[in-house]
This record gives C-alpha cells, sequence and structure tokens, in this order.
C-alpha cells in the first residue's frame, strides 16, 4: 500500500515515519502551510478553559504564552498529546470530532464557570460556537495562527495520481479536504483517483 499525506509541518513528516516503520509506503504532500501569529499574551479573566481543535493550534497557543493552570479540552487524542506535552496541567480529550468536543465541554463544566477561549485559526468554521453558545456557554474565539493553502501539487504527485499508484489519502481537516478537490480537479486527476481511498479524521471531513 501507498498513502498520499497531507498533513503539514513536523505532525505530516512524523506521520510518515510512522507509517514507515509499519511496513507502509508514503508520499508527503502537505496542502497547507501553518504560520503561527505573533499573538501577545491573551487576557484569561473570567476564562475557565481553553479549547483546541488541532494540534496547530496547540503549538501557536504555546507561543501565545497562556496560563498553563487553565485546563484545556481538545478535540481528539493527538491534539491532548500535544498540549500535555507543551505543558497544560490539566487535558480532556474528546476523542473525536467538534461535536464530541461540545458535549465533553458540557458535561464538565458549567455556563455560570466563566468564558471559553477557543484558540484556532481565521479560517475555522462556526460550528463549535453554535454548540457551545446553544448550552449557554461563553464562547471567545482567539486566532492563533494562519493557513495558506496549497496552489498546486508536486510533479511527484501528479505521476503517482495519474499512474493509480496512491492507494490511500489521508485528511485531517475539511479545509485540506476542499483543497485537495480543487487541485484534483486543476490537474485532470478526478477521474484517475477513482479507486483510491480518502482515509478521514473525522465524519465532517468525509
Amino acid at each position: 500500500m501507498r498513502v498520499l499525506v497531507t498533513r503539514p509541518g513536523k505532525d505530516g513528516q512524523d506521520l510518515v515515519k510512522i507509517l514507515g516503520d509499519l511496513g507502509i509506503d508514503s508520499m508527503l504532500e502537505p496542502l497547507l502551510t501553518i504560520r503561527s501569529l505573533n499573538t501577545s499574551s491573551l487576557n484569561t479573566e473570567g476564562v475557565q478553559a481553553y479549547l483546541s481543535t488541532s494540534a496547530n493550534g496547540i503549538n501557536a497557543l504555546i507561543n501565545a504564552n497562556p496560563d498553563y493552570s487553565i485546563p484545556l479540552f481538545a478535540v481528539g487524542d493527538t491534539t491532548a498529546v500535544t498540549a500535555r506535552l507543551g505543558g497544560f496541567r490539566t487535558v480532556h480529550s474528546a476523542s473525536g470530532d467538534v461535536s464530541a468536543l461540545a458535549n465533553l465541554v458540557a458535561d464538565i463544566l458549567e455556563p455560570s464557570g466563566g468564558s471559553l477561549i477557543h484558540a484556532t485559526s481565521s479560517s475555522n468554521t462556526g460550528d463549535l460556537k453554535k454548540k457551545l453558545e446553544k448550552n449557554g456557554f461563553k464562547y471567545r474565539k482567539e486566532i492563533v495562527y494562519e493557513t495558506e493553502a496549497a496552489k498546486s501539487l508536486s510533479p511527484e504527485a501528479v505521476a503517482a495520481l495519474k499512474a493509480g499508484s496512491i492507494d490511500a489519502i489521508l485528511l485531517y481537516s475539511p479545509q485540506t479536504a476542499e483543497i485537495l478537490i480543487q487541485l484534483l480537479r486543476k490537474f485532470r486527476l478526478v477521474r484517475s483517483c477513482k479507486n483510491t481511498l480518502a482515509v478521514c479524521l473525522s465524519q465532517a471531513i468525509a
């Protein structure tokens, strides 16, 4: 089996290594570039928890000099591990998607306990905000990083997809899925991928 890894940065590189250790051939083709913003220390007065929907958000939040004593709620286990390694003392993982994260917050916290800071990018959708505010929580979005979409595929990736030698494409966010579709159309590769499996992190991506 040969897979196309679309995850950017060190996470993508680490995944390629893990797959290699498992005997799975892979090609790294990041569809996003991640840039942390020079965010000054966040105002955490009246804040009862941080929220994160990606490891990228954790890494960028760390650059914003967070209060590590404030609990952090992560969408999944990988994000939670990144938070713990980054120094956050209390980390809860929803082990799922945005809906699971909103449910976890509602199960553990009370709206009266304070506001929630979601450390994310400008491209993040408002799904989490809607779900939390529906349960009475005060949601605050803090943009701590930005993403830039890939405008092209590498010649190696185009050749592999055209030849049908990619068995699966790994997708980690709705944004990367949309970028992939645009690039497949741009390079006229849609038909070439009819037998390629899309492996998605969540139902929202699928």
